[in-house]
């Protein structure tokens, strides 16, 4: 993970890895109100950089009392 001095990151699947069904979002999406700390400018990849907002994105989420399911 970028943007974090520490991070642990557990990701669990009962699938195979299936590249059609990857999501993008957008890192500074101010509907998700994350303060990214700024360390000597920003850097994205070209991909990065073109990623839609949440609420332009197509997602499977379904969301009960503001948690993810």
């Amino acid at each position: 993970m970028h943007g974090v001095d520490i991070v642990r990151v557990f990701h669990a699947t009962c699938k195979t890895y299936a590249p059609k069904y990857k999501k993008y979002i957008k890192w500074n999406d101010p509907e998700i109100g994350i303060s990214w700390p700024n360390k000597g400018g920003i850097v994205l990849s070209e991909k990065d950089s073109k990623c839609p907002l949440l609420k332009r994105t197509e997602t499977n989420f379904k969301y009960y009392f503001n948690k993810v399911k």
